[in-house]
């Protein structure tokens, strides 16, 4: 069985960051230079380093920007500092679950205490094929990282919750997570932040869509109130021009036609404003409130995909707004959903392969892909969570798949 060769996500610039000590040099070449033979990136102090910047800003970044840190054991790895500070921030990033570490020994040498629970790779006499075994190495680690993919669709549902701002006012929708709503998150590892809960809170809140919520749910009302300020303020207004002309003399008191225009013109203003309302409620299955609904819709789904998109690079955790029934307020929910689209996103590039129409001037199938996905997701992911009897992949929740629904979209974009 021919060895998997993990692609790299769009936060990633490099397969493996190395971590070894310099008189180990020579032996590092080989082994990179047979590893990028086979299209696995690699970066490395010698070659990847810039002259002038600090070492250690180099690493941090370095280390972040790659998927392993490959760790060179000799016997003068644990007198090196730099080897040492390599070490323990990688191991900061696993201990959090976000990086890995393949250690191998190129000749007999003890093993750091912080990594001895690891089992490592022993190139001691083939250096020239160490890095068939690491290959070997990652690919089961990503076969292991494939297999936590089978809880993709997995999620946890959380309604608008309704309030009233005032005694009198109408019944407001907000977002609000509880200590409960977190616990629950984090204790079925949901990696979702305290502050990505409050962005998105803040993210939801502050949108048409909520503050106005009470409009779609009490259309009807709403109307009848606004009438009735307006008449009030029609009769207060002539009220005042009652007093202010009943004390003039005949000769200085307004005559019928001023009368007509002093008030006919507003009331008539009234007048089109209400039949201006009373038909935007009146066509509402076709324009109108609900035209508005699905746009302040629309525009809520891409400002969460943003916070989402960012959120599911770093940890496989997603949201979206869904919202089943536009007449009912309990069916309006913000979903959190599981999802690593790594699977999705390897189908959907050789699937561009016989639709190079998609692509832009210069991009690869790669980046047409995430353009494409994200495109998708920022104005559809609800559908992630309708069910379905057609995939490609494994949903936990019985849905289609993400590379299967962009195909979909992109047929139906085309007709």
């Amino acid at each position: 069985m021919t060895a998997r060769i993990p692609g790299l996500p769009r936060d990633k610039k490099y397969h493996f960051f190395v971590c070894y000590e310099s008189n180990s040099l020579d032996i590092v070449r080989i082994i990179v230079d047979n590893l990028e033979k086979k299209e696995l990136i690699c970066c490395y102090y010698e070659r990847n380093f810039t002259a002038g910047v600090p070492i250690l800003d180099h690493i941090h970044k370095a280390i972040r920007e790659s998927l392993y840190m490959l760790v060179v054991l000799s016997k003068d790895f644990e007198n090196s500092n730099f080897c040492k500070q390599e070490l323990l921030e990688a191991k900061h990033l696993m201990v959090e679950g976000k990086y890995n570490l393949i250690p191998i020994r190129i000749e007999p040498c003890s093993v750091p205490e912080n990594i001895r629970h690891l089992v490592y790779i022993d190139v001691e006499d083939c250096f020239d094929t160490a890095h068939v075994k690491i290959i070997d190495a990652i690919s089961k680690q990503d076969m292991r990282i494939d297999l936590k993919q089978e809880r993709n669709g997995e999620s946890k549902q959380f309604k608008l919750q309704p309030y009233k701002p005032s005694r009198f006012s109408f019944t407001r929708y907000r977002l609000k997570f509880e200590e409960s709503d977190r616990a629950e998150l984090w204790n079925n590892e949901f990696e979702v932040s305290a502050d990505i809960l409050k962005a998105l809170e803040h993210t939801v809140n502050s949108s048409l869509l909520a503050k106005y919520l009470h409009v779609w749910n009490y259309p009807f009302l709403t109307l009848c109130m606004a009438y009735l300020h307006l008449l009030i303020l029609l009769a207060v207004f002539c009220l005042i021009l009652f007093i202010a002309t009943s004390g003039n003399a005949k000769t200085q008191s307004f005559q019928p036609v001023e009368y007509a225009l002093t008030i006919g013109l507003p009331t008539l203003l009234v007048l089109f404003i209400i039949n201006m309302l009373v038909y935007m409620f009146t066509v509402y299955d076709r324009k109108g409130i609900h035209s508005v609904y699905t746009k302040a819709c629309r525009i809520l789904d891409a400002d969460i995909w943003k916070l989402s998109n960012q959120n599911n690079l770093q940890t496989g955790v997603i949201f979206f707004f869904k919202n089943s029934d536009l007449l009912i307020p309990e069916c309006r929910k913000i979903c959190i959903m599981r999802y690593n689209f790594k699977l999705c996103k390897t189908q959907f590039a050789r699937y561009l392969d016989k639709r190079q129409h998609l692509k832009k001037l210069g991009e690869s199938n790669e980046e047409c892909t995430s353009r494409l996905f994200d495109e998708f997701l920022s104005q559809s992911s609800k559908q992630l969570g309708i069910s379905s009897t057609v995939r490609y992949h494994h949903m936990y929740n019985g849905a289609k798949c993400v590379c299967l629904l962009v195909e979909d979209w992109l047929d139906t974009r085309k007709q």
